[in-house]
């Protein structure tokens, strides 16, 4: 998270840094290739949150 967020921007207000934060833990908690399972982004991944079927 350091590396690919917190170093990466310049924030202009403690409210910039929020709203920021919010989008980049969605995209990569959603659209981001994750290598743990398979490249594929978490959205597209059946069974998550161990609902399983």
């Amino acid at each position: 998270m350091s590396e690919e967020f917190l170093y990466n921007y310049k924030f202009r207000s403690e409210p910039d840094r929020r709203r920021r934060l919010q989008a980049w833990v969605h995209t990569y908690n959603l659209h981001r290739h994750h290598t743990a399972i398979g490249g594929t982004p978490a959205s597209r991944v059946n069974n998550l949150c161990g609902y399983y079927n």
